[in-house]
């Protein structure tokens, strides 16, 4: 076999487990997103094998909400790959924090040569954009060259580059010329000194400074190091200078097609779930379940309201989407601070159990599922960081080798020996749920319950979940449904789960006592029934019927008519909702109960 040919194939077999060693030690680091290494080393092989083939950079788009791990995927893998003196890392923003506004100016100061392999993280993606809200184009940002380094990897070439070079060596003949002045003078002056004593500049190792080197390497492209540019006399450089005012490549713009760019961000647009930031109630499993729904086609809508159609185009096709993270994924996260927090008391010879109970107390506080992993990160030290070494002292000055912890009520205990430290630790969530009218609860609970039974008694499907005890301001209680096609039949079948909750109310309460929390239900009743006579064509009308102040141009406008049809349809589906929650009374009663434990 050829031996070029051999050593190929055996680059790329060292390449590829490397990156199977780096792809190993992120899935042991970061938990839940095992997909999401996958794709990423995925495609990035060929750029960590081959690099030289690239005539354009490598771009991976990584999108998710906050929290679970984008940002800190990319630094770990510049690690991983021995590259952290080749990564630059930019905060996005149409006006730069920093002291630069250029992506080139400030690749240009980084270590990362050019057409040289290297890495480049655009993050918080979010914060930049070319278009406003409205839909209107923002001139005024910074960063501008970035959708040229996009697009092939290259930057424009400098209109004053070549004047720069002129002046570089007009100063230094200039400065030449000073000190031959000067030593012409001394000659006639001073006597001649011996050899020994001589300061003589040919004895010196560095004619250049290090800025002076570093700042010719850069505008001339060199290959030579900026100590092998520092050694450089006047003459050699003066020649350097010559040579690259004659190249014509001197003066084209800056060259990066061997970046592997990974551009980062929280898109609202894709997530409609991330404003619901205080929100301790919802599954974490149902926010999950509904971000694997979301796809790069979804990404490009969203980044439509952002970006220019060309600007977007270039970023690629690589649009790598984060689910957020699921119930099992914060549990193996919580067990495994916890224990990497037991590790460093060990060298004190005192072992820690942690029951399941302060796991079950961190996650109840801790998890928010649209915020990530942070707030669990900064529970888990609150809960334990903070007890923990004082449970130790303990231990050690009365010589015991295990301290068992538990969470009871309010209190975080410590059973060292034959005794008991209890130490306060009320966590938000509890606190808030605790506070809870109990009769308010009741009425929640019949409410959600009325829910619950239609929807399982309408679609054949249990409810995602019933809550009737959340913490968030505002909210009394939910019941989570499925995405369902809005047939006529759906249609009418929502009507009737808005209502069933109201006839809950009156069937139990009376129809004096009936809440205004039903506002919300019969407003969502009115809007399907609204839509299937005046939009959907479900009813006896076949056309489009709209409010004739409307600006439709081509539409029925005898919306009055409607009215009559649309309190018509409302009232069989409370009907239909009164008569369910008969047939099902004991079902009903069962979930009332359960609910309010």
């Amino acid at each position: 076999m050829n031996v070029k040919r051999t050593d190929l194939i055996n680059r790329i077999n060292n390449g590829r487990g490397r990156l199977a060693v780096v792809a190993r030690n992120l899935k042991d680091r970061f938990v839940g997103i095992d997909d999401i290494i996958d794709s990423i080393i995925e495609n990035i092989t060929v750029w960590h094998i081959m690099p030289e083939v690239l005539s354009r950079p490598v771009i991976i788009n990584l999108w998710g909400m906050t929290g679970v791990g984008k940002t800190d995927l990319v630094r770990n893998l510049a690690k991983e790959l021995s590259m952290v003196d080749r990564f630059v890392e930019i905060q996005m923003s149409n006006k730069s924090q920093s002291y630069c506004s250029s992506i080139q100016t400030m690749l240009s100061g980084s270590s990362i040569e050019f057409d040289s392999v290297g890495i480049l993280l655009l993050d918080e993606m979010q914060r930049y954009r070319t278009i406003d809200s409205s839909g209107v184009e923002v001139h005024d940002h910074d960063f501008q060259d970035l959708w040229m380094l996009l697009s092939d990897g290259k930057f424009a070439g400098s209109a004053g580059a070549k004047g720069s070079i002129v002046d570089m060596l007009m100063e230094d003949m200039y400065w030449a010329d000073m000190r031959n002045n000067k030593e012409d003078d001394k000659d006639k002056d001073v006597p001649t000194v011996s050899s020994e004593g001589s300061d003589n500049k040919h004895n010196r190792k560095y004619h250049q400074s290090y800025y002076s080197a570093h700042s010719l390497r850069k505008q001339l492209r060199l290959k030579e190091t900026t100590e092998e540019i520092m050694k450089w006399d006047q003459s050699k450089k003066t020649q350097v200078l010559h040579e690259a005012l004659k190249n014509q490549s001197t003066f084209e713009g800056d060259s990066y097609s061997r970046l592997l760019i990974f551009i980062s961000g929280n898109l609202d647009e894709a997530y409609s779930m991330s404003h619901k930031t205080e929100d301790a109630d919802v599954d974490a499993d149902v926010f999950h379940d509904f971000s694997t729904k979301i796809s790069f086609v979804n990404i490009k809508a969203a980044l439509r309201c952002r970006f220019k159609p060309e600007q977007i185009s270039r970023m690629g096709n690589t649009h790598i989407v984060y689910p957020s993270l699921s119930k099992a994924s914060y549990c193996t996260i919580i067990d495994k601070k916890v224990n990497e927090l037991i590790e460093t008391v060990k060298f004190h010879d005192v072992e820690i159990e942690v029951d399941q109970s302060v796991k079950d107390f961190i996650y109840r506080n801790g998890v928010f599922p649209v915020q990530g992993v942070r707030p669990v990160l900064s529970t888990v030290s609150a809960v334990l960081g903070n007890s923990i070494p004082e449970f130790i002292l303990f231990a050690i000055e009365n010589k015991v080798n295990v301290v068992k912890l538990r969470h009871e009520g309010n209190f975080l205990i410590a059973q060292i020996g034959n005794k008991e430290l209890k130490r306060k630790s009320e966590g938000g969530i509890d606190k808030i749920k605790s506070s809870h009218n109990a009769e308010k609860r009741v009425v929640i609970s019949v409410h959600e319950a009325g829910h619950a039974i239609a929807y399982a008694c309408l679609f054949n499907l249990s409810p995602v979940q019933i809550v009737s005890d959340v913490s968030s301001l505002g909210s009394d209680g939910f019941t989570g449904i499925h995405d369902i096609v809005p047939s006529k039949t759906s249609l009418l079948n929502k009507m009737c789960l808005y209502y069933a909750a109201q006839v809950a109310e009156e069937w139990v309460f009376g129809d004096d006592h009936k809440t205004a929390g039903c506002y919300g239900d019969i407003n969502k009743a009115t809007e399907c029934a609204a839509n299937c006579i005046r939009n959907f064509g479900m009813n006896e009308y076949v056309g489009e019927i709209v409010n004739p102040y409307s600006s439709s141009a081509n539409a029925n406008y005898d919306i009055d008519k409607t009215n009559d049809q649309i309190e018509k349809m409302l009232k069989g589906q409370k009907e239909r909702a009164r008569q369910l929650l008969v047939d099902h009374k004991e079902f009903f009663l069962a979930t009332v109960d359960q609910l309010v434990e």
